[in-house]
């Protein structure tokens, strides 16, 4: 799943950027299943008789063989990650955006806060010292 949104950013032609958000990202196991269909799924040959002596022979599959041997390996595996829940779903994207922006706000209202005791704590050693004198 794949959720489009418009960017604040501007194109060379002062248009509005169109950016993508996945929704669904495959996990780890996932993805080495995806690794060994790509290695293992398209070097396919098929059965093309025997030769002379009695040995089979296979041949390449067609570039069409290729595409559709392709195209049902992948809706084959992708229905198999899914009943294996090997997907995971992320929030949509203003959804993160909204929590970036909460935890930004957060981290500097306690940077503040640590900025702001660090300065008491200074003031008071001043103090202190300025006792001792």
């Amino acid at each position: 799943m794949i959720e489009f949104f418009v960017t604040d950013e501007r194109s060379n032609f002062s248009q509005p950027k169109i950016g993508m958000h996945e929704r669904e990202v495959p996990d780890l196991q996932a993805k080495l299943a995806l690794s060994f269909v790509e290695k293992w799924g398209m070097v396919s040959g098929t059965d093309a008789g025997e030769d002379g002596t009695g040995r089979a022979k296979i041949r390449l599959l067609t570039p069409r063989e290729v595409v559709n041997r392709a195209c049902e390996t992948a809706e084959i595996l992708v229905e198999e990650l899914r009943s294996r829940n090997w997907f995971v779903m992320l929030p949509p994207y203003k959804e993160v955006l909204e929590n970036s922006k909460k935890a930004m706000d957060e981290a500097e209202a306690a940077a503040k806060a640590d900025l702001m005791k660090a300065a008491a704590d200074a003031a008071e050693r001043r103090a202190e010292r300025a006792k001792e004198k």
